[in-house]
C-alpha cells in the first residue's frame, strides 16, 4: 500500500508519544500538508531508503502539555482548517487510557481528506470547554460535529446552543469510500391503513439510529436476527446516510420486510437538543433535515431532548419545516402519552427498557388507566445495545388481546384517525418573484384553525401561522379556512430587502406582513417603521420581540411612532423568548418570565391607550405621563 500510493505524500508528520494529543494535532497537519502521520519508530522506516519520505513536521518536544498542544493547535491550524465540520476523537488507544475503547485510527482518513481539525476536548475540564466554545463560535450553524465526547449530554448540550449538531462516527470505518460510492434511495414499502378499534396500540423503535457506526456494525447484526419482520419494529436511522454512505441506507431499504420501518433520528439530521438550539438556528437545521428526510423517504421523527415535554417553538419548527407524520419524543419517561403540539403535529413520549420483562411492565402501566371506551396510543423505545427484534417479539407476544402492535406510520395515521387530525393539505397560491406562497390547512379537532403560511424563496421553505377559529358547523378540516388571509413571513437579515419586498408584497394583495426578531439581526421595530413610510394598507407584524432586553417604555414609543405612520397598521408581538437567547447571548438573567410578562404588559398598555403609567413592581418601577399625541389610535 505504501509502494503504491507514497507518491501521493508530501512527507511524514512525526507525533509526540509523551503528548498524546499531538496526534490530533498531526491529524490535521497531514490533511492541511498533505501529509501521514507516523510515529518515531515508523518515521525512520520512512525516511530511509527506499521510500527517503521528508519529514514536514517532528512535534516530538514542541509541546509540554496536553492543553499546550490543543491550544496551539486552535490558535496556529484551526484559522487554516475547513470549517465546514468539526472532527472529535480521543487521540490513544484503549490500551493507554483506561475505560476508553475508542481507537484513533478510525474516521481520520475522513478528516485528513476533508482537512479538518481534529481535537478531543475534555468537558470537564473548564479551560478545554472554553478551548472548544471558542472553535464552536467561529462555524456556521448548522455545522456537524462528527465523533464523540468523554461526557455526551454535556457535550450534546453544548454543540446544540450554538446550532452544531453530532454524527456519533469515531467507529465508522472507511467514511470516504463509503461517502464516495453511490446508490439509490428507495421509497418504503406503504403499510395498510388499518380500521380504528378501542384498542392499545403500541408501537417499538429501535434506538441509537443517529450513530455512523452503529447503523455499520450494531444494526446490521440486529437486522439479521431471524425474528426480524415477525412483528412490527421501527428502526431509527440517520437521513445523512443518504450522502455519507448511501449503500448502507440503500441495504437497509432494499432488505426491509413489511413489518420494518425506517424513522429518523434522534433528532432529525443529526444528534441534538433541540431545546438548546435558537429558533433560527433550528429552523435552519430543519429544512436541511426534512431534505434529508424527503431524499431517504422516511416521514417519522425520533427526537432526545434534555426537556420532560417539547417546548412550543421547538414543535412549531418541526411542524412547519418537516413534513413528518409525528414524534416520537424521549426515552425516559415513566409513563408514555400523546398529544399534540403546534396545532397539527402528534408527539408520543415514549417508554423504554433494557430487559423484556421491564418493557411489558412499563407498557402496562402506561396501559393502567385505560378505559376500554376509546383508542389508547402507546410508544416504546427499545435501546439498542439490549434489545433485539427476538426481544420485541418476546414482549408482544405476551402483552394480550387488547393490545395492537403497529408500525410508526400506522400508529399516527390511527392517532390522527382518533383525534381527527389529517395529515396537512397544501395548495399554491401564488408567485411573486422567485416567492412560492403556499396555504397549509388541516390542524386537529379541538384545536383553533393555525392555518400555516408559507412560502419558499431559492428553495427555502418558511412559514407563518395566524389563529383563526373555525365558523360554528364546519369542518375544521376544508380546504379553505373560515376566514381566510395570505400573510408573509421575513426572516428580517437584510432590511434594505425586508422593505422592497413588503413595498412589493402590498402590491400584488397580500394582506399582512411578518417578522420575528432573531438575535442579533438588524431590529424589527425600525424596519417596520421605514416600511411604514413606503406603503399604504398593509398590515406589519411583529411576531415575537423579546421583552427583556427592551424597557416596556422604549417598545411602546417605538409602536407609537409606527402607529403614528401607519395608524392602526401596526400587530406588535411581545414575549419572554428563550433561556438560550436572552442568558446565553444577551447576558441578562432570565427570572420568573411570566411575572415579568405581566408587569410588561401593563405598562406597555397603559403607556399605549392611557397615556399614564404608575406601575410598581418587583421587575420595573414606572411613573410617567405620556404627551396627548402619543397615544396609539386604532
Amino acid at each position: 500500500m505504501v509502494d503504491k500510493y507514497i507518491a501521493t505524500a508530501r512527507g511524514v508528520i512525526v507525533y509526540d508519544p509523551h503528548i498524546i494529543d499531538s496526534v490530533n494535532v498531526a491529524t490535521t497537519m497531514a490533511g492541511l500538508d498533505d501529509g501521514v502521520v507516523v510515529s518515531p519508530q515508523l518515521m525512520k522506516r520512512l525516511t530511509a531508503a527506499p521510500y527517503n519520505m521528508s519529514v514536514l513536521a517532528d512535534l516530538r518536544g514542541k509541546f509540554s502539555s496536553n492543553l499546550q498542544a490543543n491550544i496551539w493547535q486552535v490558535q496556529n491550524l484551526w484559522p487554516r482548517a475547513s470549517h465546514r465540520l468539526l472532527v472529535g476523537l480521543l487521540p490513544t488507544t484503549p490500551s493507554q487510557i483506561a475505560g476508553h475503547v475508542t481507537t484513533y485510527g478510525y474516521l481520520r482518513d475522513y478528516a485528513v481528506a476533508n482537512r479538518a481539525m481534529v481535537f478531543w476536548f475534555s468537558l470537564q475540564s473548564p479551560t478545554e470547554i472554553n478551548l472548544f466554545r471558542q472553535v464552536l463560535s467561529t462555524v456556521t450553524p448548522g455545522t456537524p460535529y462528527l465523533g464523540w465526547y468523554d461526557k455526551e449530554f454535556r457535550g450534546v448540550r453544548l454543540t446544540s446552543s450554538y446550532g452544531v449538531y453530532t454524527i456519533a462516527a469515531d467507529y465508522f470505518s472507511n467514511l470516504t469510500v463509503f461517502s464516495g460510492v453511490r446508490a439509490p434511495s428507495l421509497l418504503q414499502k406503504t403499510a395498510p391503513s388499518l380500521p380504528l378499534r378501542n384498542k392499545i396500540y403500541v408501537t417499538f423503535t429501535m434506538s441509537e439510529g443517529d450513530n455512523f457506526q452503529y447503523v455499520q456494525h450494531a444494526m446490521r447484526h440486529l437486522w439479521e436476527d431471524p425474528q426480524r419482520g415477525n412483528v412490527p419494529l421501527n428502526w431509527s436511522i440517520n437521513p445523512l446516510l443518504y450522502d455519507a454512505a448511501p449503500t448502507m441506507l440503500n441495504h437497509y431499504q432494499l432488505t426491509a420486510s413489511a413489518n420494518d420501518y425506517l424513522v429518523a433520528g434522534p433528532s432529525g439530521g443529526g444528534y441534538a437538543y433541540p431545546s438548546n438550539w435558537l429558533f433560527s438556528n433550528l429552523n435552519s437545521f430543519m429544512r436541511q433535515s426534512n431534505n434529508y428526510m424527503q431524499k431517504a423517504g422516511l416521514h417519522v421523527i425520533f427526537i432526545i431532548d434534555d426537556q420532560t415535554t417539547i417546548p412550543s417553538y421547538v414543535s412549531h419548527a418541526y411542524s412547519a419545516y418537516a413534513h413528518t407524520s409525528g414524534i416520537l419524543y424521549n426515552w425516559w419517561n415513566p409513563i408514555s402519552r400523546m398529544t399534540v403540539s403546534a396545532g397539527n403535529l402528534p408527539v408520543s413520549t415514549q417508554v423504554t427498557a433494557t430487559t423484556r420483562l421491564d418493557m411489558l411492565k412499563a407498557i402496562r402501566l402506561s396501559a393502567s388507566q385505560w378505559n376500554g371506551r376509546s383508542p389508547l396510543f402507546i410508544s416504546a423505545l427499545a435501546i439498542s445495545w439490549n434489545l433485539s427484534p427476538t426481544d420485541i417479539k418476546y414482549v408482544v407476544d405476551h402483552l394480550g388481546s387488547n393490545y395492537r402492535v403497529v408500525r410508526g406510520d400506522q400508529y399516527f395515521q390511527l392517532f390522527r384517525a382518533a383525534r381527527g387530525c389529517p395529515l396537512p393539505i397544501i395548495s399554491e397560491c401564488y408567485s411573486i418573484e422567485g416567492y412560492s406562497f403556499f396555504i397549509v390547512v388541516g390542524l386537529c379537532a379541538g384545536h383553533r384553525v393555525r392555518p400555516a403560511y408559507t412560502y419558499t424563496y431559492k428553495g427555502r421553505r418558511v412559514m407563518q401561522n395566524e389563529n383563526i377559529a373555525p365558523a360554528t358547523g364546519t369542518s375544521p378540516f376544508a380546504s379553505k379556512p373560515a376566514r381566510e388571509r395570505v400573510g408573509l413571513v421575513l426572516d428580517g437579515s437584510n432590511a434594505a430587502q425586508a422593505v422592497r419586498t413588503i413595498v412589493e408584497a402590498e402590491g400584488v394583495g397580500v394582506r399582512q406582513i411578518w417578522m420575528t426578531q432573531m438575535p442579533l439581526s438588524p431590529d424589527t421595530l425600525t424596519t417596520m417603521a421605514a416600511a411604514a413610510t413606503q406603503t399604504n394598507a398593509i398590515r406589519l407584524g411583529t411576531s415575537i420581540i423579546p421583552t427583556y432586553p427592551r424597557h416596556p417604555l422604549t417598545m411602546a414609543m417605538q409602536a407609537l411612532a409606527i402607529n403614528d405612520l401607519a395608524p392602526g397598521r401596526l400587530r406588535l408581538g411581545i414575549g419572554p423568548s428563550h433561556r438560550p437567547i436572552i442568558e446565553g447571548m444577551y447576558g441578562i438573567q432570565m427570572v420568573k418570565p411570566l411575572e415579568h410578562l405581566r408587569e410588561y404588559v401593563e405598562i406597555l398598555r397603559g403607556a399605549l391607550w392611557q397615556g399614564r403609567v404608575e406601575h410598581h413592581g418587583n421587575f420595573f418601577n414606572v411613573n410617567t405621563t405620556l404627551p396627548r399625541t402619543a397615544r396609539y389610535q386604532s
